[in-house]
């Protein structure tokens, strides 16, 4: 479903819809973040660990497996998806700080949680085949950090019971989560009314009334 809503917000701003075979690959991609990322926390190992258990023949690494070689054999040769899926899964990485106990400061967790959730955007973003705009790829991050922070905000309950340090738990002070929100939207809604796509219907805010 994930998949299928980032598709349609991509796509409608280059002006058409995803083909039969970015449809398919972002299902792949779908399946493979969300394993992935219960696997790393769940077992509180790297990516690179994880990666290490494929050859293991339990049910989550046979799964693991398959996606994954379908996911490399789909988008060889897209140098961009290779990068963002790299710089994804070290954030990735870098995330598992936050179950430590360690006290992360405020703007490690700021860098963990914008990155996450930025490179993971920008990742299901290259699934499609039209490269991006200029500065398309870093309202995309923006709207991904936004993605996040909310994330956190939606997970509090389980966060703070599990002891996982986000910015939310860590700082208890939704005026500040607020004006992090605030920030990050108007620089996100900034950069989007300036993307240079003809073909889409670009967000313009409500006239006064």
């Amino acid at each position: 479903a994930q998949s299928a809503i980032t598709n349609h917000w991509f796509s409608q701003l280059r002006g058409f819809k995803p083909t039969a075979s970015e449809a398919k690959n972002a299902i792949y991609l779908g399946a493979f973040t969300s394993i992935a990322d219960d696997l790393m926390d769940g077992q509180n190992i790297t990516f690179e660990a994880l990666l290490a258990q494929k050859k293991t023949d339990t049910s989550d690494a046979v799964l693991f497996a398959y996606l994954y070689d379908k996911l490399q054999a789909s988008f060889i040769g897209n140098p961009q998806f290779e990068s963002y899926f790299v710089k994804a899964h070290e954030a990735q990485n870098e995330s598992l700080k936050q179950l430590c106990k360690t006290k992360l400061t405020t703007d490690q967790l700021k860098l963990i949680s914008y990155n996450k959730g930025g490179f993971y955007t920008l990742l299901y973003r290259m699934v499609l085949s039209n490269k991006p705009v200029p500065n398309e790829e870093e309202a995309i991050y923006t709207l991904g950090a936004i993605m996040q922070l909310l994330n956190d905000l939606f997970d509090i309950h389980k966060d703070y019971h599990n002891k996982s340090q986000t910015l939310v738990t860590s700082t208890a002070d939704l005026a500040f989560v607020k004006s992090q929100l605030e920030e990050l939207e108007h620089k996100f809604i900034s950069l989007y009314q300036n993307l240079d796509y003809p073909n889409c219907l670009l967000y313009t805010s409500p006239s006064p009334r």
